[in-house]
């Protein structure tokens, strides 16, 4: 589960017998289910009881190996992986080539997860993209809002400070964003002791990958292609 992608159809038959052994009394009698699965899948600060659905558990576990190769560029795994398969790019931009190994295949559907809860922490301000990168935690899934007329030379987030202090440019700010996601960078710290910019995981407070917070996300994305799926067959079976 850890390593490879399991078939969705074994992910399903797993979560059947759970739902067997939580609603049905013996073996011979199959009880009601009170409740759907879904809703018994959730984290238990929503009132749920935090059962974990096996297809997004084996996508969180994944995404777990993907964020060691994003984060660990030196490890055997993550020279050998580029070597082969990213060699002039970085993993969140690789694709899956041709002839791709079945581990591949399965740690770059984990790669889902982790695009969907990214963000750069920012401490240099050299390496991210002021108006495509996802840096700024109050703007988050997004990168802020850029005006219709904007400064096209203003790339970096370095240009967006003063250069005699380390403090924020505010007509830079004001000329190139929106006055709500202007406030959003405000109220993000300065580091004067600088040290390389780091991608970080939005949903932990300390901004490492866990797989608990990997496995929610993975089941919002599941669900949207389900709702996305159902809406399809809809609108085929409409026309």
């Amino acid at each position: 589960m850890a390593c490879f992608r399991m078939p969705e159809s074994l992910c399903q038959d797993i979560n059947i017998m759970m739902v067997n052994f939580c609603w049905d009394q013996t073996k011979e009698e199959t009880k009601l289910c009170w409740i759907a699965w879904r809703h018994l899948c959730g984290p238990k600060i929503q009132g749920v009881l935090g059962f974990k659905d096996i297809n997004a558990f084996n996508m969180a576990f994944l995404a777990k190996q993907g964020w060691r190769i994003l984060n660990n560029p030196h490890s055997l795994l993550a020279r050998v992986l580029k070597g082969k398969y990213f060699p002039f790019t970085s993993f969140l931009e690789s694709h899956i080539g041709s002839n791709p190994s079945w581990g591949w295949k399965s740690i770059m559907s984990g790669r889902r997860v982790i695009e969907k809860g990214v963000r750069w922490q920012v401490s240099n301000w050299q390496s991210v993209l002021c108006k495509v990168d996802n840096w700024v935690p109050n703007c988050f899934p997004n990168p802020p809002k850029v005006k219709p007329q904007h400064d096209e030379s203003v790339v970096w987030v370095k240009q967006l400070m003063n250069d005699s202090e380390p403090s924020w440019d505010i007509h830079q700010l004001k000329e190139n964003f929106v006055e709500e996601d202007v406030n959003n960078i405000l109220v993000i710290a300065i580091v004067i002791f600088r040290r390389d910019d780091q991608i970080t995981w939005h949903f932990t407070r300390h901004g490492k990958f866990v797989v608990r917070s990997g496995c929610f996300v993975a089941k919002d994305l599941l669900s949207s292609r389900d709702r996305v799926g159902t809406a399809g067959r809809g609108e085929q079976f409409s026309v």
